[in-house]
């Protein structure tokens, strides 16, 4: 993934609009608007880059002309790695959500800005030169995705026009270092019910996990005693089941007795009585 030397950068703009799932998702809407702005300035062709499983949502943002009238998509898949490296390594920069992507576009130094949401905030922040971050902080942040809403408050916050602005910030600078842009735009009203709704959840979730492991272990322990009980019982049917073969022996042996039949045996002698 080494980027290969060569002239300038071809004058497209690489985006990275999908992540993982959609609680860690920037809208597209935004995203679009944020490509369209920084396009038009840069004189850039968008070029959308994400996995064959985002396929469908994505040829859909495009007919609807979220990102312009004619953006190039570029689909991949794991085995495709090296050709869409080579493809983001010469773009003129990037924009996206955080992803392995945005990453990539940041080892070969591409100017661009990327968009944080609060799973793991500042763990993936920008790290290289000329790569901007931009984060809206509310209360909640550090959940691991495990969001206490249905929407990411977090990245929904985050309006196109800061996005453009750390892109111009981190196309511009010369200073060697990463960049972040953090913005406030939520007021105390909504920050309190984030930081609430957030106590309560991570509460809900912390019983949650206490109820399993005590779950757990109460399987663990009935599946032991489980083992137990059926050894047990596998020795006690050894025990019964020569228990009646010998009152089987001892009964034909009173039945021949009765019967007069019965002949004691003889002892064996031993050698030296011999």
């Amino acid at each position: 993934l080494r980027r290969e030397p060569g002239g300038p950068p071809s004058a497209e703009l690489a985006v990275f609009p999908l992540a993982s799932s959609r609680i860690n998702r920037w809208p597209l809407a935004a995203m679009g608007e944020a490509a369209l702005r920084i396009a038009a300035a840069h004189q850039l062709e968008i070029v959308l880059v994400s996995g064959e499983k985002d396929r469908p949502e994505l040829e859909a943002a495009v007919a609807d002309g979220t990102f312009g009238p004619r953006p190039r998509v570029v689909i991949g898949t794991p085995e495709d790695v090296p050709a869409v490296g080579a493809r983001i390594a010469g773009a003129a920069g990037y924009l996206g959500i955080e992803t392995g992507l945005v990453h990539l576009a940041a080892a070969y130094g591409i100017p661009g800005a990327t968009v944080y949401g609060g799973g793991y905030w500042p763990v993936y922040g920008p790290w290289a030169a000329r790569s901007a971050g931009v984060v809206a902080p509310i209360p909640c942040f550090g959940c691991e995705w495990d969001c206490a809403f249905d929407r990411p408050f977090c990245l929904e916050g985050v309006d196109a026009g800061s996005v453009v602005a750390a892109f111009e910030d981190a196309f511009a600078d010369e200073s060697g270092e990463p960049l972040v842009r953090t913005i406030d735009p939520y007021g105390a009203r909504e920050r309190t019910i984030f930081g609430t709704a957030a106590a309560v959840h991570r509460a809900a979730q912390q019983d949650r996990s206490a109820r399993l492991t005590a779950i757990t272990r109460l399987r663990d322990m009935l599946a032991r005693y489980t083992r137990r009980i059926r050894a047990r019982n596998r020795k006690a049917d050894a025990v019964l089941a020569a228990l009646a073969a010998t009152t089987a022996r001892t009964a034909r042996r009173l039945d021949a007795a009765r019967a007069g039949d019965f002949r004691p045996q003889t002892a064996r002698r031993l050698p030296d009585e011999q």
